[in-house]
């Protein structure tokens, strides 16, 4: 079994170096992202469903460490 684990401080340190070497962005460990997945209907509280685009979605989201 694998467990996810928060990197080790030398860990961090080098995926932010690796990640401002190709992003040039500075002191990333990670990145969090987000969409709505589209779904035909909810079983019930459908309104509780539809987002800002008005159609009836779930949202995921995602979190990436970056260990390098």
């Amino acid at each position: 079994m694998q467990v996810i684990q928060w990197p080790s401080p030398e860990q961090q340190q080098r995926t932010a170096r690796d990640i401002q070497d190709i992003c040039s962005i500075p002191g990333v460990v990670g990145f969090i992202d987000g969409t709505h997945i589209r779904i035909s209907s909810a079983l019930q509280g459908e309104k509780d469903y539809y987002n800002r685009k008005g159609f009836p979605s779930i949202q995921l989201q995602v979190i990436t460490v970056v260990v390098s």
